[in-house]
């Protein structure tokens, strides 16, 4: 049986909406019939946010190394989702990246738990180490120590969802007869998703075999070659590519900006990716970020209807 594809309105990015705003542009987003909310994170930026320069137009999605340090793009993902959780029931909650690295791994493990119960099991969580060594230095965690310090994070999580006491010994996290409440609604823990990054990258690929059951491509689509790799891998595991969901932006499509460039994009060039996508047959889920379209976020429920009016067609 084809999966049914799925639509996402990604909330981040979006320095011309009020973050007090963003509850109730969720629940639009359920009520008009979006699948997911997602949401990113970044706890800091430093001076080399911007290194490679910033986009002509602040709407467009943000690249690695190009993206303005000064707009308010980011608010604390937790804490965000805590308040969408509480104004939903149905639509799924996407934390499309927390950069687990830079947190304790009980205390979130923890945060997590809590908002898979305030979600009624609705969360779906992808750890990824991100991009910005200024992030790591600001937060006092080694830079070169990210990699590993992400497995441990899903290892302890696993052991503080799944056992009560639960004890973890790592290379750099240890604890011992730890009895955390509430235990997640999922049974295991939220679902856990991978980041790629920019490759279909060794890392990527065990992880997803280990624990993932999806992924985000947020810079790339993956090769048939790529395919290939994963398939193998999975299929050593005993698993079936049919358990993976994936995450597309719609970042490499071309939009048109309106204003000589730096106005808001028309929602029918979203309606143009949707389509080029059905065609690439890569229609697992995508994200559709309301800032590209709008300024106003009174105007999101009848951008929200529009989105959402071909999305039969897809099915």
């Amino acid at each position: 049986m084809a999966r049914k594809p799925r639509i996402t309105v990604f909330l981040n990015e979006s320095p011309q909406f009020p973050f007090d705003k963003m509850p109730w542009m969720a629940k639009v987003a359920e009520d008009a019939g979006f699948t997911d909310v997602a949401l990113g994170e970044h706890i800091v930026y430093g001076p080399s946010a911007n290194r490679d320069g910033t986009p002509a137009n602040f709407r467009q999605y943000a690249l690695p190394f190009r993206q303005d340090p000064t707009l308010p793009s980011w608010a604390e993902p937790l804490v965000m989702f805590g308040a969408i959780a509480a104004v939903t029931s149905h639509i799924r909650l996407l934390l499309s990246a927390v950069i687990a690295p830079l947190r304790n791994p009980v205390v979130l493990a923890k945060q997590l738990s809590t908002l898979d119960v305030l979600s009624k099991g609705r969360l779906v969580v992808m750890p990824t180490v991100s991009w910005q060594p200024e992030e790591y230095e600001i937060c006092q965690v080694p830079w070169k120590q990210r990699g590993r310090r992400l497995d441990e994070h899903v290892e302890a999580w696993k052991e503080l969802w799944t056992k009560t006491p639960a004890s973890y010994h790592g290379r750099y996290y240890h604890f011992d007869n730890a009895y955390m409440e509430p235990k997640p609604v999922q049974l295991g823990g939220p679902t856990l998703f991978c980041s790629a990054g920019e490759s279909m990258h060794d890392n990527f690929i065990r992880r997803v075999v280990r624990w993932g059951r999806g992924g985000v491509f947020a810079y790339f689509w993956p090769n048939d070659d790529d395919w290939a790799k994963l398939h193998s891998a999975m299929k050593a595991a005993w698993r079936d590519m049919s358990e993976l969901e994936f995450v597309r932006t719609p970042l490499g499509m071309k939009f048109k900006w309106t204003g000589g460039g730096r106005g808001p994009c028309p929602v029918e060039c979203f309606y143009e990716v949707m389509e080029q996508l059905a065609a690439q047959n890569s229609l697992h889920n995508i994200l559709f970020k309301p800032a590209m379209h709008i300024d106003d976020p009174n105007e999101f429920p009848a951008l929200a209807k529009q989105a959402i009016k071909r999305w039969p067609a897809w099915r």
